[in-house]
């Protein structure tokens, strides 16, 4: 798949993830990348992934739980907007984001960086989450997908992320 402008993990336990597991996710490893993130007392809302040798983050991390305000699912009409989409699982996804307690949002902006190489380390960390937090991973433009990376909604088969 290739890189999209954001990716998200609508996540139903209230987890705080690790970013030094989220790099670990990254596989291979990828030399030099690390992380900055704005941490109090172990919990953090915003941070980067960032190359060593670069003044600008690959990745921004923002963290949002379910009662901040500037959630895309704390306004009015997004149940009506889904159960709109043609598919299959629109009422599992409604259901599920319903339930949510977090979400997580990575947006790459990773300039001069292989943009191959950012859309494997957002769908990797997106995976990592999905499984660390039951969640369910949503790719701007592409719709939803599960842990595995497949797509469930709205469902096209030739969509698939590399979550591992």
């Amino acid at each position: 798949m290739k890189l999209r402008h954001w990716y998200a993990v609508h996540s139903q336990r209230e987890l705080v993830p690790s970013p030094i597991a989220m790099l670990e996710a990254v596989q291979p490893c990828i030399a030099g990348l690390t992380h900055r993130f704005l941490d109090q007392d172990g919990d953090w809302r915003e941070g980067a992934f960032w190359m060593e040798n670069m003044a600008t983050p690959l990745v921004l991390v923002r963290r949002v739980d379910l009662h901040d305000e500037s959630s895309l699912w704390f306004r009015d009409g997004w149940e009506a907007e889904l159960g709109s989409w043609p598919g299959p699982n629109a009422e599992a996804v409604i259901e599920h984001l319903r339930a949510r307690r977090q979400t997580v949002t990575l947006t790459p902006i990773g300039i001069n960086f292989s943009p191959t190489k950012l859309a494997r380390i957002c769908e990797q960390v997106c995976g990592y989450l999905a499984r660390a937090t039951d969640g369910l991973i949503q790719v701007y433009q592409e719709g939803f997908f599960n842990t595995d990376g497949e797509s469930i909604f709205p469902q096209n088969p030739k969509h698939k992320l590399k979550t591992t």
